[in-house]
């Protein structure tokens, strides 16, 4: 739905949302409950969830945010 990106970018552990046509990829730290609890009212046709490459999470820690794609 219309705003949804921006729903989620509220919730506390959520950061980087970026939507790409009718999919959405975001950066999820900590519990899942409340991103759960956010989705769960639409039909999710697919989900998947990946681990940080270590190279991400070299960034993660040293660039202040900043991160080149």
């Amino acid at each position: 739905p219309e705003g949804l990106p921006d729903e989620l970018a509220n919730i506390g552990a959520v950061s980087d949302v970026r939507l790409n046509g009718a999919s959405i990829r975001l950066r999820l730290v900590g519990d899942f409950d409340p991103l759960i609890r956010r989705i769960s009212g639409g039909y999710i046709e697919n989900m998947r969830i990946e681990e940080p490459s270590l190279e991400e999470i070299f960034l993660a820690f040293y660039s202040d945010g900043k991160e080149s794609d």
